[in-house]
Formats: C-alpha cells, structure tokens, sequence
C-alpha cells in the first residue's frame, strides 16, 4: 500500500513537473540516523501540495554525503532534480553552506533550485534563544524535562503522568515528548 501511495506522489510530481523538497535528519527510535524526504509541488486544479516521500538510513553527515543520498534518492523515485525550483533544510553548517554545503551541490546539478532556510527551524531557534534570557523559563522548562525524565524510566509512574496531565479522551492522541534544543 505504501509503495502505491508514493507511486501515486511521484505521479503527480510528473504532472505538476516543477517542485521544491526539504530533507532533515533525525535518528528514529532504534537510533539509526535517518534522512527525511518531503516534497512541494502543485496539482493540477492548482492547489499547493506537500507530501512525504521516504525515510532513507545514512551514515555520514557531511555534505557530500547528503547530497549523495539526496541525488540518489531522487534518482531512484525517478524525479528529475532539474526541475527542482526550491530546496530548504536547516541551519546546519553542511546543509545551506554556499560553496560546498547540500544547498551548493544541489545547485551544481540545478541552478534553479533556490535555498529557502527551514522557517520551522528558525523559529525554533528564534524560541529556544529567547527563553534562555528568562530565568523562570529556563527553571520551567528544567522541572518539566526532570518530570520526563523521572516518569519515563517506570510504566508506572509514566501511566501516573499521562493520566494526570492529559484528560481521557486525548490519552490517545497526545504524547509526551523529551525537551529538544531545537524543537
């Protein structure tokens, strides 16, 4: 089901031709690295499309690597990068870097593919600076991430947790995350 779903994107991409991606790494929860792809383009009756393509393992972090991975995936999903118009990603140092970062190799293959900084990623970032110069947040969000911490290492006391800060009928839908730097 999964591979007709993104055979069905990839044909849509074909019709809609020109598209942007960003790609992100994060580890999953068996803690292999992982790149994430997402793709923007617009369908037929116009209307502006963001899809998820695929999780693909890497091993290297480095700009070369990426790029590599990036170009063969794209080549695998049979998506041509020259008629990529956009790309976004953080603010790493081997993502947007000009000269020899994923933006720079990108634009090698595609001169037309504009870096756009990751807007979600900026705010973040934007959030995480400005609560540091508030020493009541800090502390806040300290005492939050203990509470995680304790109640994370016992179903238990974790069953505690989620009953006492969720009401019952978004037990389900909700989940409770460790604090991230950036997010």
């Amino acid at each position: 089901m999964g591979n007709k779903v993104l055979q069905r994107i990839i044909e849509e991409v074909h019709k809609a031709k020109y598209f942007s991606f960003t790609v992100d790494s994060t580890p999953d929860i068996s803690h292999v690295d992982e790149l994430s792809f997402t793709i923007r383009y617009v369908s037929e009756e116009g209307k502006p499309l963001e899809r998820f393509l695929k999780f693909v393992p890497i091993r290297g972090h480095g700009a070369e690597d990426l790029a590599g991975q990036a170009i063969k995936t794209f080549q695998e999903l049979e998506i041509n990068l020259k008629n990529c118009r956009g790309q976004s990603f953080d603010s790493a140092a081997n993502m947007p870097g000009k000269y020899s970062g994923l933006q720079a190799r990108i634009k090698e293959i595609n001169p037309l593919a504009e870096y756009i900084p990751c807007a979600g990623h900026s705010l973040n970032l934007v959030g995480v600076a400005s609560l540091k110069c508030c020493l009541k947040a800090v502390k806040f969000f300290d005492v939050l991430q203990a509470i995680y911490a304790f109640g994370v290492l016992s179903t238990n006391r974790w069953g505690v947790i989620v009953r006492g800060v969720t009401p019952a009928d978004w037990q389900r839908l909700l989940t409770l995350k460790t604090l991230s730097t950036t997010r």
